[in-house]
């Protein structure tokens, strides 16, 4: 291989090509601040579940209950639910596909420090060091990228827990009034979101925080 400063040499059978870049993939997985409002979005499906959650009356084994709207309020709860398992399956997606992507960034990494090692001009060193640093960073952010999902992901998994443990007595619970509608059942409040999951995400790694967490 002939690299950036006309230095020739021959990769190893596999080995990385360097240009004083790093090979990328496109995984069609949102990173970065793109990923931070994914994840701001999914976070509030899982606020909004449970706040249906906590509005749910008590009934009986045949579904009667001293609430008149009861099972309309179980029916916006199944659908929020519904909603949280496609964020779920959704996030398990990106877990799989950043994987993927955490590996070949280690995988870059250790081909660079291994074709470095092998230089003698300054020149190529020096353009080795570049992809080395861009290397780092990279898997540096698929990491925090992962740490992000993964908090978002056991949040999901709990509320959902709770949630299909909640059922309506004997069938699937169905709308008695329009969701719009005079007399509807309103739904559940304003609340606080997830006390610090901003801090938790910036504090999750020591090696900074994380762009767009909005932690104080």
């Amino acid at each position: 291989m002939l690299d950036c400063h006309g230095e020739n040499r021959k990769p190893a059978e596999g080995g990385l090509r360097i240009g004083c870049e790093v090979n990328r993939t496109d995984t069609g997985v949102p990173r970065g601040a793109e990923l931070r409002r994914v994840l701001a979005g999914i976070t509030e499906h899982i606020e909004q579940l449970d706040r249906a959650m906590s509005s749910l009356p008590h009934v009986n084994k045949e579904g009667g209950s001293e609430c008149g709207f009861a099972e309309d309020l179980f029916a916006q709860k199944e659908e929020l639910e519904k909603q949280v398992i496609e964020d779920v399956n959704r996030l398990m997606g990106y877990m799989r596909a950043i994987d993927h992507d955490i590996a070949r960034c280690r995988n870059n990494l250790s081909r660079i420090q291994a074709d470095s090692a092998k230089l003698n001009r300054d020149e190529a060193r020096d353009c080795y060091s570049r992809a080395q640093e861009a290397a780092e960073r990279e898997l540096r952010e698929a990491v925090q990228d992962k740490d992000a999902i993964s908090i978002v992901l056991a949040r999901a998994t709990a509320v959902l827990k709770v949630s299909q443990a909640r059922k309506f007595p004997g069938r699937e619970p169905q709308r008695q009034l329009p969701p719009a509608g005079p007399g509807a059942p309103e739904g559940p409040g304003p609340r606080t979101p997830a006390a610090g999951i901003g801090r938790e995400l910036d504090g999750l790694l020591s090696i900074g925080p994380l762009e767009g967490t909005g932690s104080e």
